[in-house]
């Protein structure tokens, strides 16, 4: 009789390997079950579980089984059996997962600052499984947007009013904006306008201080005041965004320009509205010539004020004495006679004060 006697020598864990179910393509997000297989006497006793990101190997789980959550950069495992006589690491197993697009983005050729009006070409990219099937291109002003095309490569041109841009890209599981891009615009000065430090009336013979403001790409390097005079002579006056104007008057105007390396651009101009009492205040009569005695006359007070006269008053003069006669811009003065010997004066008022003309008199001749 024939006796076999089989003798079983401890190994080390072999043949180690991962499989996954479910055994296909995944969505992003979606659970898996990762089980840890091993040829072993003894059979093994230990399991240990890594996932493996950018080169990074991390320690994920214990056990025979493991089951995860699988994203789209968290698809590879692998597992460590272990028994008393050592230890085996399965292959990298990678798991195949669906996702929508991630880190849209866009690069602009060129990269530079250009000038208003220049073609641009921009490109879109993303991260996408499967794979991006469509891009779709948009410029923003404001608050609209505004589809410009499709596809993954675009030719357009740029404005100073026209030149953020995002793309949209999309595949069966989702789509997703690039960030904003934004294309550096240079243009010469424009919609130079004057502002004035007070936001009313100006009082004649104070001073205000006049400000350049331009819309410019780079912005403006330089800046040029001018005043302008009654007989329209123009006269360069500052060279700084800032000008002040010491003692105004109402005879001239303002006006300046703005450059850089583009170009330059006018303001137009400017016209202070000038407030002032009233002055060079006079009185004329009506008629001009002789009246006879007895007829009457019409006497206006005129003055120049800003703003205009808002009360006229009326006095008569005889041997010293003054009288108030009447309110009103023009009086009609009746029975005018010989030994009447009066004159007149008007004052002219309005809220920054009052002027007083001379006095003046009728000729009043005999019947």
């Amino acid at each position: 009789m024939i006796i076999f006697l089989f003798i079983f020598l401890p190994d080390p864990p072999r043949n180690t390997s991962v499989s996954v179910i479910p055994s296909g393509e995944v969505l992003e997000g979606s659970s898996v079950t990762l089980t840890c297989s091993s040829d072993a006497n003894p059979p093994g006793n230990s399991y240990r579980w890594y996932s493996v990101r950018a080169g990074d190997t991390r320690s994920t789980g214990y056990g025979p089984v493991l089951r995860t959550k699988i994203w789209a950069d968290n698809t590879l495992f692998y597992c460590e059996a272990k028994n008393m006589c050592g230890a085996h690491n399965s292959t990298i197993t990678k798991v195949t997962v669906w996702y929508g697009p991630k880190t849209m983005s866009v690069s602009v050729t060129p990269s530079g600052p250009v000038f208003d009006g220049a073609m641009v070409n921009l490109t879109c990219s993303s991260n996408g499984n499967p794979p991006v099937s469509s891009f779709t291109w948009y410029s923003v002003k404001g608050d609209q947007a505004t589809q410009l095309g499709v596809g993954t490569r675009l030719e357009t041109s740029v404005s100073a009013e026209v030149h953020q841009f995002y793309c949209e890209g999309r595949n069966d599981h989702g789509g997703q904006n690039s960030t904003l891009i934004e294309v550096v615009v240079q243009y010469p000065p424009r919609n130079t306008s004057v502002s004035v430090n007070s936001s009313g009336p100006v009082l004649k013979g104070s001073s205000v201080t006049l400000t350049c403001i331009s819309d410019a790409n780079p912005p403006v390097s330089s800046y040029n005041w001018y005043s302008v005079d009654e007989s329209e002579t123009r006269s360069v006056i500052g060279v700084e965004q800032m000008y002040t104007v010491a003692n105004v008057n109402g005879n001239t105007q303002y006006f300046c320009i703005a450059k850089n390396q583009h170009g330059s651009d006018n303001s137009t101009t400017l016209q202070l509205d000038i407030q002032y009492p009233p002055r060079n205040t006079s009185v004329s009569v009506s008629p001009s010539d002789s009246v006879l005695e007895d007829n009457s006359v019409t006497l206006t007070c005129s003055s120049d004020a800003n703003p205009p006269v808002t009360s006229y008053r009326w006095y008569s003069v005889r041997e010293g004495k003054e009288d108030y006669v009447a309110s009103g811009q023009k009086i009609i003065q009746a029975t005018m006679n010989v030994i009447d010997g009066r004159e007149y004066y008007c004052k002219a008022q309005n809220h920054h004060g009052e002027d007083q003309s001379a006095t003046t008199n009728a000729s009043v001749e005999c019947k």
